[in-house]
């Protein structure tokens, strides 16, 4: 009967060294990033609720925030019009520029085919 026992208690006992607990099978890095993403996002979450509250108490009402939201969109599309205004400037100097430089090169090529045909002749 002592024999039996014997074999199921080693039987029990190979069965459990198999099973390893959780803890050794999950990185230890990797339970603290989870914990410091859920911290992260604990302290994110009680700041947006933080700032709600802080509109609340403000008595700032949908219209305001609207009204700041489309005069922010309207600055920045004045500001990206000049830029825009700036560029189309620059675009017209440079093709006047290339007009002289074209002008330029086309005397010059003439004059080359002089002096080249003045050589041919001699």
């Amino acid at each position: 009967m002592s024999n039996s026992v014997e074999r199921r208690l080693d039987l029990l006992e190979s069965k459990v060294e198999h099973i390893t607990p959780l803890y050794r099978r999950i990185p230890m890095a990797l339970v603290i990033a989870v914990g410091i993403q859920t911290l992260g996002a604990v302290w994110w979450a009680s700041d947006i609720s933080s700032t709600v509250h802080s509109l609340k108490k403000e008595n700032v009402s949908e219209l305001s925030v609207k009204n700041y939201i489309a005069e922010r969109e309207k600055a920045y599309l004045e500001m990206d019009n000049d830029r825009h205004l700036k560029i189309s400037e620059r675009v017209t100097r440079v093709e006047g520029t290339f007009q002289y430089i074209e002008k330029s090169l086309t005397r010059i090529e003439k004059k080359l085919m002089m002096l080249g045909d003045s050589t041919l002749k001699k």
